[in-house]
């Protein structure tokens, strides 16, 4: 599990949630690929709800779908 600072200055703001959003989306690949290798991807979904920030309440799951197969 990766933890991310919650305080953080407001200059690399931007650039820490771009490379927030690319860890998760690379995570997701990862697992996709693993889990089944012979799917290709042609649209991947992420809601932005999901990746809200600060994180005020732990969240119980997240889901991600694949679409368009």
């Amino acid at each position: 599990m990766v933890e991310y600072p919650f305080s953080l200055a407001r200059k690399g703001y931007s650039d820490y949630m771009v490379s927030l959003r690319r860890d998760v989306i690379g995570e997701v690949m990862s697992v996709y690929k693993e889990s089944c290798p012979s799917l290709e991807v042609k649209e991947l979904v992420i809601d932005p709800k999901e990746l809200a920030y600060p994180v005020n309440t732990p969240r119980e799951k997240t889901v991600y779908s694949v679409k368009d197969i």
